[in-house]
């Protein structure tokens, strides 16, 4: 018995596969298995065509870019604080440094000002949620150096010496 070790088929390869079946309504399943054997130089299983083609996997036909080489897509639990908070980093990064605890903060903020979420819990945007979230959006963290780096520190320090201070006189 030979052990072929698995490997997932990418995004990429079930768009092909379901695109192919909306061009080809007609062919069965062990034809499009075939098809998928030829094009891609490795063999599917019929259940794993079906389960492609089910309505579990309907939005890789709609036309959002993600990216295609990735293994698995999660969905988002909240897409419209995602969106707001997507919009709202590719306006503020030309201006400021974003940090993971901004990006949290506006999480927060959004959640507790966007109509559809005021009945819900509150989630902790956890470290997990915030690595998904920049996966499925594309955005990519960078350290800083330099100087730029000891400017993002220098605005802390400033406040916790603003605090310092209120307690005296001018």
């Amino acid at each position: 018995m030979s052990t072929k070790p698995r490997s997932a088929i990418s995004v990429e390869q079930k768009k092909a596969l379901r695109a192919y079946k909306r061009d080809n309504p007609t062919k069965s399943n062990i034809s499009i298995s075939n098809w998928f054997k030829s094009t891609f130089q490795r063999p599917i299983a019929l259940s794993s065509v079906s389960e492609i083609l089910s309505k579990r996997y309907a939005f890789l036909d709609e036309q959002h870019q993600r990216q295609l080489a990735q293994q698995r897509f999660r969905r988002e639990h909240w897409p419209e604080l995602e969106d707001v908070l997507f919009q709202w980093i590719q306006h503020a990064e030309r201006h400021i440094t974003i940090t993971s605890a901004t990006l949290r903060e506006k999480a927060e903020f959004f959640w507790k000002n966007l109509p559809n979420y005021e009945d819900l819990e509150m989630p902790t945007f956890s470290n997990g949620w915030l690595q998904g979230f920049q996966q499925r959006r594309g955005i990519k963290s960078f350290k800083q150096f330099g100087e730029l780096a000891s400017a993002a520190n220098a605005e802390d320090e400033m406040n916790s010496i603003r605090q310092a201070l209120a307690g005296f006189q001018p």
